[in-house]
């Protein structure tokens, strides 16, 4: 295997777990913003927002 072909598949790899990195941090996000609606259920607001982000997921 050339250098050149190594290095270029080191990058990929990395923009893989970035692109990972980014997904895991969406759904966390997402986790961490519906788990703080149920804490503050009595604002309608917020349920409804939570709705709307899982609608998109699915």
């Amino acid at each position: 295997m050339k250098k050149q072909e190594f290095s270029y598949q080191i990058v990929r790899k990395t923009m893989k777990g970035k692109e990972r990195l980014k997904v895991v941090t969406k759904t966390v996000f997402s986790l961490s913003l519906s788990m703080f609606c149920i804490t503050q259920s009595s604002s309608k607001k917020c349920n409804f927002a939570s709705k709307k982000q899982w609608k998109k997921k699915k």
